[in-house]
């Protein structure tokens, strides 16, 4: 599965439209992109990969329990940011995803050993987290100023400028 999704995202103008639409619908719809079926793939892509992992974990522990991965998205989420996917969308690898996940796998397994209670756990996966999504905000920030910035000198010049031509 990860060498299919890599080879879907890396290799086939597929994956870089889905890209594109998640960095900037607009832009994507610029270049030609169909925002609707791009989205339709990805929610049907999506199911099928949530439909074959519930499968697999129905078979390894030969028991269909709805609650059994209760609590792992915020988990999920966080090992798709260390590995450098972007919550705004449109950045972001299958590898780097798989290895964001690997971290997170050590951390949950190596923590009980170390006997670290489960309370303390949570909040040290709770903790990277955090960091990752800090370092994920820092690294996405816009450098420089911004263009259309007003100053309040302009702005009280343009106020009287207009109060003058009525």
């Amino acid at each position: 599965m990860i060498a299919l999704f890599w080879y879907l995202m890396a290799a086939m103008r597929t994956g870089r439209n889905i890209l594109a639409v998640g960095g900037n619908p607009s832009a994507a719809r610029y270049a030609g992109i169909s925002i609707e079926r791009t989205e339709f793939l990805v929610y049907v892509l999506s199911g099928a990969a949530a439909g074959l992992v519930g499968y697999l974990w129905t078979a390894r522990f030969a028991i269909a329990y709805t609650q059994a991965a209760e609590g792992r998205e915020f988990a999920i989420i966080a090992a798709c940011v260390i590995g450098g996917v972007s919550i705004a969308g449109g950045r972001g690898t299958v590898i780097g995803a798989v290895l964001g996940a690997g971290f997170i796998t050590i951390i949950d397994t190596a923590l009980p050993f170390l006997r670290i209670s489960p309370f303390a756990q949570t909040a040290i996966l709770g903790a990277v987290i955090l960091i990752a999504v800090a370092a994920n905000a820092w690294t996405e920030r816009k450098p420089g100023r911004q263009i259309l910035r007003r100053d309040d000198a302009s702005a009280s010049q343009d106020s009287h400028s207009h109060g003058s031509a009525t």
